[in-house]
């Protein structure tokens, strides 16, 4: 009729139903799960096991225990010793028959050598719908500790103690090759939270007591004393389930299948999942009999929840059928922006992040180069503008702003932020700035260089020889004194070179009157070509010519300026002595004409 796969997920048990189609709220009934143990492995003093009812809601137990090895150690069939229907956990819980339980010894058979075993839950167990049974307790005595769900020692009241009872009288419809006696029951100290055998100490049958828990337990440990014998004690593990039912369907009726819905506990642990059938029904069957589940639809893609998506569920009292799940189409949704500015001492702010939040919604935006932001298509509703000063921004004013979208398409525009701090860079002005001055070319050049006399003569005259020296050119060196000449200077008029005229120069008239500089050195008229000869006198070879732009003078930072200054006077003296024989020859040659 239905179909329970059960898996455990992060230590979890996870029911995943898929049921098979027409499960009703009367299809299902109280039923009761006593606990089912794993292997009982390990050795003397070091034994594991596992425990759980397979009741839906309650957790698994992972349980060590340091019990020595003997004859009935371990996990028991419950084939020959039950709890029987008029017991008082049996009148609830039904009777245990076939049902397994734990038996387990001291760690040693002496008073100061008691057995610890630890029931470690998966999650914590739910306050009600389970109960747990301590028997043979004669020879003995248990104590019992536990933390609940908020990490706390439950007391004596939240281990809920339900009384002593004796399985093996013929009242209890036990299975007791012993008579026990109603009287023999043991006795509890909520002080100590401890259960103590008869006064005697002497090894009977049946004594046993059994706790309905009232809180939820994470975790729960038995500290078990041998007082005489050789004594062992039982341990069961019971809960009650019932079930819990329910569909979903669209507004109009129609069934929706596979729609998941999902249950929870108390904590808020997912204890189940369930899909619905063809006819848009699920069930949870099984669920531990406690208080305080829920069950949560998860509406299908395409369609939204038309009424609430949640119930709560209580099921100590009966089976539980939940109110419909109603979905329906959902309409568009209506939406608007918001929009904005960052700025800082009146700049655009790039890459700032902005958010908003609304209901149950988080949106962020960076701003632009212009310092500009937008949400667009934000449903309609309160959001709450701000800016992320995780970056390093201090001081924004406002420090967030409250819009209300009102309308659709509507587009609101809010005043700027005004932000400051390490990350707000203003973003760089597009004005130019001022224009950087060219880097002085390294390439020589053909204009003149301020300060440089300019060399006067007929334009036609051809330039002296440009091939360089073969002796080498000695570096000259700083004098204080002038920088002698190695021939007179010609008596010229100042600076004739830089006079120009449009008239043409007037030829001189003959003269018998020689000129005296020439009359002191006479000598043969000579040829136009020793004339050119002599007028295109080279630069002496120990005068370089050095080049006159600034990018060069600079790189020879090197020079003292003693040095470059007699560097300077040795090239105008050349160039003075040049332009003086140019001159003479021209002379001559008026002269002759």
């Amino acid at each position: 009729m239905r179909k329970t796969s059960l898996a455990r997920v992060g230590g979890l048990f996870l029911a995943i139903l898929i049921i098979a189609g027409g499960i009703t709220p009367a299809s299902s009934a109280t039923a009761t799960q006593w606990g089912q143990w794993g292997p009982f492995e390990g050795e003397a003093r070091a034994y594991t096991t596992t425990v759980a009812t397979g009741a839906i809601g309650f957790p698994r137990a992972d349980v060590a225990t340091d019990s020595r090895a003997g004859s009935g150690t371990g996990v028991i069939s419950g084939a020959s010793t039950w709890l029987g229907a008029g017991t008082p956990v049996g009148a609830i819980y039904g009777s245990s028959r076939g049902q397994q339980y734990l038996n387990l010894r001291p760690n040693a058979d002496n008073a100061a050598s008691p057995s610890t075993t630890t029931y470690s839950f998966d999650y914590p167990t739910p306050s009600n719908g389970w109960a747990f049974v301590l028997g043979d307790i004669d020879a003995d005595a248990v104590s019992i500790d536990a933390v609940t769900a908020d990490g706390d020692a439950a007391g004596a009241d939240e281990l809920g103690f339900q009384g002593g009872f004796n399985y093996c009288t013929p009242e209890a419809a036990g299975s007791c090759n012993t008579q026990g006696s109603a009287a023999d029951t043991p006795a509890w100290d909520p002080d100590t939270r401890t259960l103590t055998g008869n006064e005697a100490a002497a090894d009977t049958a049946g004594a046993a007591a059994w706790f309905q828990p009232t809180v939820g337990l994470e975790s729960l440990t038995l500290t078990f004393t041998r007082r005489a014998g050789f004594p062992v004690y039982q341990t069961w593990v019971t809960s009650l389930s019932r079930a819990v039912t329910g569909s979903v369907q669209l507004e109009d009726g129609t069934p929706v299948p596979e729609a998941a819905v999902t249950l929870t506990n108390e904590t808020g642990v997912e204890v189940a999942v369930a899909e619905t059938t063809d006819e848009g029904t699920y069930a949870f069957p099984e669920v531990v009999a406690a208080d305080g589940f829920t069950v949560t639809l998860d509406a299908p893609e395409g369609l939204e929840s038309e009424g609430a998506c949640a119930f709560p569920v209580d099921l100590t009292e009966t089976d539980v059928s939940v109110p419909e799940f109603v979905l329906g189409t959902p309409g568009p949704v209506e939406v608007a922006a918001i929009e904005g500015a960052v700025v800082s001492d009146d700049v655009p702010v790039e890459d700032v992040v902005i958010m908003a939040q609304g209901e149950g919604t988080d949106v962020e935006v960076l701003t632009d180069g212009a310092g500009e932001y937008a949400f667009e298509e934000l449903p309609l509703g309160e959001w709450t503008i701000s800016v992320d000063t995780e970056d390093d921004l201090s001081d924004v004013e406002p420090q967030e702003v409250v819009a209300v979208l009102t309308e659709p398409g509507q587009r609101l525009r809010l005043d700027d932020f005004v932000v400051s701090g390490a990350a707000a860079e203003p973003v760089p002005s597009e004005e130019p700035g001022p224009s950087e001055e060219p880097e002085p070319s390294s390439e020589p050049s053909d204009e003149p260089v301020p300060g440089e006399e300019l060399e006067p003569g007929p334009s036609e005259e051809p330039e002296p020889s440009s091939e360089p020296s073969e002796e080498p050119v000695p570096s000259p060196e700083p004098s204080d004194g002038p920088v002698p000449s190695e021939e007179p200077e010609p008596s010229l008029d100042p600076e004739p070179s830089q006079e120009s005229s449009d008239e043409p120069e007037p030829s001189p008239e003959p003269s018998d009157e020689l000129d005296p500089e020439l009359s002191q050195n006479p000598a043969p008229e000579p040829s136009q070509e020793q004339e050119l000869s002599e007028g295109l006198e080279p630069v002496p070879s120990h005068e370089a010519t050095p080049s006159q732009d600034p990018e060069t003078e600079s790189s020879q930072g090197a020079l003292a300026n003693t040095g470059a200054s007699v560097l300077a006077l040795g090239v105008l003296s050349s160039l003075l002595l040049g332009i003086g024989a140019l001159i003479a020859v021209w002379v001559r040659r008026q002269s002759t004409h």
